[in-house]
C-alpha cells in the first residue's frame, strides 16, 4: 500500500451490503407493523359493528326474559 491512496477492499463492500440489508430489514419490519395496525383497526371496526348490530336486534326483539311471578300475585 502506498501513501496517499485509499484501500477499498472487501471490508468496505461487505459493510455497504450490511447497511443495505439492515435498511431492507427495517423497511420490512415497518411494513409488517403497518399491516398489523391496519388489521387490528379492521377487526376493531368489525367488532364494534357486530356489537351495534346485536344491540339493535335486542331492541327490536320481544323481551323473553325471566319475570318474577311474585310481582304479578301482589297486584
Amino acid at each position: 500500500m502506498t501513501f496517499g491512496t485509499t484501500y477499498l477492499g472487501p471490508l468496505t463492500l461487505s459493510s455497504a451490503g450490511k447497511c443495505n440489508r439492515e435498511y431492507f430489514y427495517h423497511m420490512v419490519k415497518a411494513f409488517r407493523r403497518i399491516i398489523a395496525a391496519v388489521t387490528v383497526a379492521v377487526l376493531a371496526f368489525r367488532a364494534v359493528g357486530s356489537f351495534l348490530s346485536w344491540m339493535e336486534h335486542q331492541e327490536d326483539s320481544i323481551a323473553e326474559s325471566w319475570v318474577d311471578e311474585d310481582e304479578f300475585e301482589d297486584v
